[in-house]
Order: structure tokens, then sequence, then C-alpha cells
């Protein structure tokens, strides 16, 4: 019988994020912070699901140098299993080099992820070993499409749901093809225009790349637009829901903390509403912290911010 258990598949890396003490000017230096962190889209869900009090393995490749073994610790410490963290003589553990405005925005960003490419069928088979005791799979675009293919196909094998992530407007393009029968996908509104190739410029262009998405096999959609909130549709439910209220102190992991709050609510209720609501109250607790994965987030305080946000917003569970 599986565990009440998720696989996070993709990418872990270190994230290096730099922002100014006062307004931001570019082509030029700007006294400010720089800080690191443990990130990744894969990495940070499994953190956050992790810190949520759920069983989660984090099935990724690091180096075999001191960032990878930083990377390990940190992500081991925070309640994940790493036994699928593998580690890569001859290569460098990912890295994520952002910039942020005065109010945390991201200026500009750049991904060092090669060793993404580096997957082999030997990795592949020990990786899919670890669906064995699965519940859900969490996969993301960081990992070459032939790799995504055979995660994809050891799942659907398994009857393991699968919640998928495009991470980027580029990488969004493995995706295509590939969204049949897809528990639950969480894109951007950019990401969506490359999904279903539908140009997006208001609230109606949103609802038809969602309607596009369940016609290529998605069962559960939910497109987020930034202040605009996020428009989410099943065979069942469709509806706006507005962003998280509150100080921003730094947006880098908040995608991830949603889509880690939907999952969570992916294994609780039926209900796309509730499932929109768990991500948003977990995107708006990241988005107040200067961690890429809020340290403080505990089952407890979600199902707090998730009926407030349900109050507040006119819809009651």
């Amino acid at each position: 019988m599986r565990l009440r258990r998720w696989l996070a598949i993709g990418g872990a890396n270190l994230d290096v994020k730099g922002g100014p003490h006062s307004t931001l000017r570019l082509e030029t230096s700007n006294p400010g912070v720089v800080r690191t962190a443990a990130g990744g889209v894969a990495r940070n869900v499994a953190e956050n699901v992790a810190r949520l009090g759920e069983e989660v393995a984090l099935l990724a490749l690091v180096g075999e140098d001191n960032d990878g073994e930083w990377l390990r610790q940190e992500t081991a410490a925070s309640g994940v299993s790493t036994a699928g963290m593998f580690r890569l003589g001859g290569q460098r553990t990912g890295r994520y080099l952002s910039v942020h405005n005065e109010s945390g925005e991201l200026v500009v960003a750049i991904a060092d992820m090669e060793i993404n490419e580096a997957w082999d069928d030997t990795l592949v088979n020990s990786g899919v070993q670890l669906m064995d005791e699965t519940s859900g799979v969490f996969l993301e675009a960081n990992l070459p499409r032939p790799v995504m293919e055979q995660f994809l196909a050891a799942a659907h094998a398994r009857g393991c749901p699968i919640a998928a992530d495009s991470v980027s407007v580029k990488k969004a393009e493995k995706w295509c093809g590939l969204l049949r029968d897809i528990a639950l996908i969480t894109p951007s509104k950019s990401e969506a225009e490359v999904l279903t190739g539908l140009t997006i410029t208001d609230q109606a262009g949103v609802e038809r790349a969602a309607a596009s998405l369940l016609q290529q096999g998605v069962q559960r959609v939910i497109i987020t637009c930034g202040a605009d909130g996020v428009y989410l549709m099943s065979q069942t439910e469709s509806c706006w829901l507005p962003a998280p209220r509150g100080p921003v102190h730094d947006v880098t992991g908040a995608g991830d903390a949603f889509t880690a709050g939907v999952m969570y609510g992916f294994m609780r209720t039926d209900s796309l509403i509730e499932q929109a609501a768990y991500g948003l109250a977990m995107a708006g607790m990241t988005l107040a912290s200067k961690h890429s994965v809020a340290h403080e987030v505990n089952a407890d305080k979600l199902n707090q911010a998730k009926e407030a946000f349900l109050r507040e917003t006119g819809y009651q569970t």
C-alpha cells in the first residue's frame, strides 16, 4: 500500500539573490544585500511539502562539490528524503543568479543548470524505483524531454497522479504534446501561451487557455496571473481568485510555494477552489519571507491562512 507521499523530480541548485537598499539603478553598482539559499523548482516544492508534515522524496542531480553537499544537507534538514539526490563527479551543481529591485520584484536572472542534462538510463531507472511507494509525482521541465517522457510513462503505469510544472516560458515548450492525463498544472499566463499556442491579452484569453489545456487532457488547471490572481478550471469548477495580500519581501520561490500548497490540498480535498486557496495562502507566506522557502511554514499556519483567505473572498468550505 502506498504511503501518502510525493516524489518531486527536477532541479536542485544554489540560489544567489541580490537586491538594492534603495531604488535599483541599471548599468552601475548598487549598494545592497546578496544572499545564498537552497533552491531549484523541484527542491523548493519538496521542502515546502515537507515543512507541511508530508512525506516527500526529491529526485535531482547535484555535483560532487561543496554546493552539492550543502544542498543535500539543507534539504535533508527540512525533512525531505534525499536518497534520490544523486551526486555526479565532474559536474557542477546548478546555480540560479537573480537580481531584484527595491520592491523585491525580479529584474533579471541567469540559470546555470547544465547538470540537468546529465541524466542517463541508469539514473532514471534508479529514480523510477522510488515511485513504488509514492502516492503522487511532481515533475518539472528542468529535465531533458526524453527523461521527462520516461518518468511520465513510469508514473502513468503505476497510477500515480502527476503535478506538472512548466518552470519558464522557454522550458514550457517541453510539455507540448505530453499533457494527456496530467492531474494538475499551474502555469503562468505567459507559459500558458506556449502550452496552448494562444495569445493572451485579457481575462477571456486566460479562460480560453485553461479550456484548451483541459482539451489536451489536463484534469485541473490553475493559471497564475500575478497581481490579477489566478484562474482555475476543471470539468466541474471554474473561477477567478485574487492574489494574496500582504507584504512582498522577495518573489523568489513564491510560485514553487503556490504549487506545493495546491499539492498539499490535492491530497485533502476534491475542491479545486480549496486546493487553489491552499496554494495562494502558501505563496503569501513565502512572499513575506526573505527565504526561497518560508521557514516558519507549517500545516497549522497554512490551514489558518487558507481559511482566512476563503472567508475574505466569500468562499466557504
